[in-house]
């Protein structure tokens, strides 16, 4: 008897070949400007001709002020990566797979010194793990944050990618805004109401890529169904949000946890304190003194905030919003049995399942899962040096690997 896994499903107008996605995982694999090198290509092809049925891009900047402060981070500001992105939708599609582009703005989630641009935000307040004070935002200034949306989701179209992914998840810009104890602008649709999340700036985006793109177009949404500020779970906010999402016909939900305040408890694992202070740009130092503050400050207050990892581990948020709607919602966080997604799937609580870092440790993850009768084991320890290392300036890859395993190769980068 074949694995559920490995059905079809309809997303929006999309007739996906499995329920297997590639959550969104940085890349590394472009340059200053944001131009996508042949490494990403190469990612991708891979990943498509596994079997993976949808694959979601790493978080791709709309505008110099919302970029990232990872140096390889993909951009679709403008038209220079057109070309490069092509390469790889088309390669995707050569193999049987669909691909999204994940659209994100950091708002107060970067550094100036890092961007070239103050970071704004819907508050002044700064984030604990960035320590930079943003600019808040004027009501005036949102109309072109919307068309900046618009555009990269006009470019992505006119690049091939088969749909968008907004992210509102993970303390970035959309994020900020539906999150009340962050949100420190009033709109007039939404009142004040500290229980209330603002979603009209989501909601405009999503209006203006339909005008620019089709109301066909398949738009996609990632959302943090818990953050570590708004403990314990507020379920009438979270209900708030998916109903919303629900009149505005999303294709469909990723729903993942948290924010950049704690960053591991997006993810969950391994801390590794050296690698950190050593490569993260935030931290790293050569000051003797203030690299045993920061090893204090991780041990004494990201630490003790970490939460462990566990399997499926935002699985009940998936529950909740599969009741609430009709649209697919995609689990992310913890998958790493083939029997465990399956579960999820068979027992109604998620229609997909993202997966990530097995990915990273295995590129043809997906036929193993596949091409397996009993259950396959993802053999990613979730020790995170892969994560670390993102903000190292090299390409996203398993440290756990062989040299000539890893992809996208750094020769290619260069």
């Amino acid at each position: 008897m074949g694995s559920i896994l490995n059905t079809g499903i309809q997303v929006g107008r999309l007739a996906l070949r499995n329920r297997l996605v590639r959550s969104a995982t940085y890349e590394g694999a472009a340059d200053a400007a944001g131009i996508p090198h042949d490494g990403f290509r190469d990612m991708y092809e891979q990943l498509a001709r596994s079997g993976v049925g949808m694959m979601i891009t790493g978080f791709t900047a709309v505008s110099e002020q919302g970029r990232a402060m990872q140096p390889r981070q993909a951009a679709l500001h403008n038209d220079a990566g057109l070309s490069g992105f092509r390469k790889m939708t088309d390669a995707v599609h050569r193999h049987g797979g669909h691909i999204i582009a994940q659209l994100a703005h950091t708002g107060r989630q970067t550094r100036s010194a890092l961007t070239g641009s103050r970071p704004v935000s819907c508050t002044y307040r700064p984030s604990p793990y960035f320590r930079e004070r943003p600019r808040m935002l004027r009501h005036d200034e949102l109309p072109e944050i919307v068309q900046e949306f618009g555009s990269a989701a006009f470019r992505a179209r006119e690049a091939g990618f088969d749909g968008v992914q907004l992210h509102a998840a993970h303390g970035y810009l959309l994020h900020q805004f539906l999150q009340p104890e962050v949100n420190r602008m009033v709109d007039s649709r939404n009142g004040n109401s500290v229980r209330v999340p603002d979603t009209s700036l989501l909601e405009d985006i999503i209006d203006r890529i339909r005008s620019l793109c089709g109301d066909d177009f398949p738009i996609m949404v990632k959302i943090s169904g818990e953050t570590d500020s708004r403990r314990p779970f507020y379920p009438d906010l979270f209900d708030r949000l998916i109903t919303v999402l629900d009149s505005k016909s999303v294709a469909a939900i990723e729903i993942s946890y948290g924010t950049m305040d704690q960053p591991l408890n997006i993810i969950r694992g391994s801390m590794n304190p050296t690698l950190v202070l050593k490569y993260n740009p935030l931290f790293r130092t050569r000051s003797r003194l203030r690299r045993t503050f920061w090893k204090l400050l991780i041990d004494h207050y990201f630490r003790p905030r970490q939460q462990p990892f566990t399997p499926m581990y935002n699985l009940p948020y998936a529950a909740r919003a599969k009741s609430l709607t009709d649209i697919p919602i995609i689990t992310v966080g913890g998958a790493r049995t083939k029997r465990e997604m399956e579960r999820a799937i068979t027992d109604g609580h998620a229609d997909l399942v993202g997966v990530s870092r097995p990915f990273l440790r295995e590129p043809d993850f997906a036929t193993r899962l596949f091409n397996s009768d009993n259950d396959h084991v993802s053999p990613c320890t979730n020790c995170n040096h892969c994560v670390f290392m993102c903000d190292a300036g090299e390409p996203t890859r398993c440290y756990q690997r062989t040299p000539d395993q890893h992809f996208p190769s750094e020769g290619q980068l260069s």
